[in-house]
């Protein structure tokens, strides 16, 4: 993996640069160097080399794998709590999801007695994925948050979890507070009744302006890692609207009813459009350096589960997105 340094980063710390190209923590960065893999014209640096404008790092390719294994499995990312910050977002709801030292920040966009609406930064898991699993996850950091304020329901490895994002999708997700909102807001998901808006780049040009896939989805039979999409499996509803093209690549709205296991990423593969930087799905080595793929969940929607009020949140678009855009704005 290759990284370039930007003009804005001159001077700047070897490990934090990295840490915030590849969305790490500064220990894992500082880590990579320690451990000889980063490279400067072929050279080994140190975490405390200053870096110049222009300079090209490289990455050794065994951590290259690494970082892009499947979330299921190793990713070679493995978040602590000092990792991970919890903050409320301004009102104009301009945060990054990560800073320079690659701290990932998670937005409290909304909070009351039942229920709290977070923007979950990519990297990060929604919940634990076993009773062995040591990782900080967006629970855990949560509760932390709430001082244990959240609903038991889900079981002692998802507390106030009603739905949840891949390890690598970043986004707007709604938690429970207590049991009842829990239970309440559940159902609402399996009727389908939360609207869900989310956006991704993907491969190459999208011909039509919208469309409308409905493969079902079920587990692959050779890898179970990973889900496929064909005629067998569970229904799947994942509707597309393009936004902007960009010849090799298009930039579009995704709005899914129901809700399966990687359904986004499997749906746009199964149309021969896979996510930028899904190594899962797409297998192709991207120019961008991407440490995730690139999909967020933008926008969801749903009735309060106490009071029914109707409510809409927004999360805002984070750097990596925004890093994207311009760069392929500009060609």
């Amino acid at each position: 993996m290759k990284i370039k340094v930007d003009v804005g980063n001159n001077q700047r710390r070897a490990d934090v640069y990295i840490a915030g190209a590849l969305k790490i923590s500064r220990a894992k960065a500082a880590k990579l160097c320690d451990m000889g893999s980063v490279t400067l014209d072929g050279i080994k640096i140190s975490k405390n080399h200053r870096m110049n404008a222009n300079d090209l790092l490289e990455i050794s390719d065994d951590r290259e794998a690494g970082l892009h294994q499947s979330e299921q499995d190793s990713t070679g990312v493995h978040i602590s709590s000092d990792d991970v910050e919890v903050i409320k977002v301004p009102e104009d709801n301009d945060f990054y999801n990560a800073n320079e030292e690659g701290i990932l920040k998670i937005g409290i966009l909304y909070e009351d007695d039942y229920i709290i609406v977070v923007d979950k930064p990519a990297g990060l898991l929604t919940h634990a994925k076993g009773d062995k699993s040591c990782e900080c996850t967006l629970s855990d950091k949560i509760i932390e948050y709430t001082e244990g304020s959240l609903a038991n329901g889900s079981g002692a490895n998802r507390p106030g979890v009603v739905h949840r994002l891949d390890r690598g999708t970043c986004g707007v997700m709604v938690m429970a507070k207590t049991d009842t909102a829990l239970k309440h807001l559940t159902e609402a998901f399996e009727k389908q009744e939360v609207s869900k808006e989310y956006e991704a780049i993907v491969y190459d040009n999208i011909v039509r302006d919208s469309g409308v896939i409905t493969a079902k989805i079920e587990r692959n039979k050779k890898n179970r890692l990973k889900m496929s999409a064909g005629d067998e499996g569970r229904e799947a509803h994942t509707e597309f609207k393009v936004i902007e093209r960009f010849g090799k690549f298009t930039y579009v709205s995704l709005v899914i009813k129901s809700g399966r296991t990687h359904q986004i990423r499997v749906h746009m593969n199964y149309i021969h459009h896979p996510v930028l930087g899904d190594m899962l799905y797409g297998k192709r080595k991207d120019k961008f350096n991407l440490m995730w793929p690139m999909l967020r969940s933008k926008k969801i929607g749903f009735l309060h589960p106490i009071t029914s009020e109707k409510m809409e949140f927004t999360a805002a678009m984070p750097y990596e997105f925004k890093r994207i855009l311009r760069i392929l704005r500009q060609k």
